[in-house]
């Protein structure tokens, strides 16, 4: 007689938001690695559609909140205006559109090339801790909720210089 061996399934614990979610976990979420969503996690672990529904709304709270950056919002309004030109070009067959299409094209480009050239979690959280004159924040300790409050509060502070 063959014993089956019978292991309990723990239920899967997620952060619930931006204020309870450590940093380090959001970082790693932002690179797609959503199991990150979760508590805790094993090697082997697989991404659900839950995964991704729980970031979604994370990720949603942190638009409400923070709102898009103007980059972005810009970068939204580029794509747009290429998509209107490529429905009169499909309407009119001028070539005019074209050109206008091209430009948009460079315009966008230009922007992803550029998208690169932000801070990365790591290298903000070296400059917030030297301007709050301290050791270096962990990101296992902060909550994203914290990082972000802080950014804005940096960010304040240096257009008053």
């Amino acid at each position: 007689m063959k014993l089956k061996l019978i292991t309990k399934s723990t239920p899967v614990e997620y952060w619930d938001s931006i204020s309870d979610m450590i940093l380090h976990n959001w970082d790693e979420c932002t690179k797609g690695n959503l199991l990150f969503v979760r508590k805790e996690h094993k090697k082997g672990d697989k991404e659900t559609e839950k995964d991704a529904e729980i970031w979604d709304n994370i990720y949603s709270e942190y638009i409400d909140k923070y709102g898009l950056s103007k980059k972005y919002d810009l970068l939204l309004r580029t794509i747009k205006k290429k998509a209107l030109l490529e429905v009169a070009f499909i309407k009119n067959r001028k070539n005019i559109e074209l050109t206008k299409i091209a430009i948009e094209e460079e315009r966008l480009k230009v922007m992803m090339s550029n998208k690169g050239e932000s801070m990365s979690i790591d290298e903000a959280l070296i400059s917030l801790s030297k301007w709050l004159g301290g050791n270096l924040i962990n990101k296992r300790s902060v909550t994203a909720e914290q990082y972000f409050n802080l950014l804005q509060s940096y960010g304040k502070s240096n257009q008053k210089k």
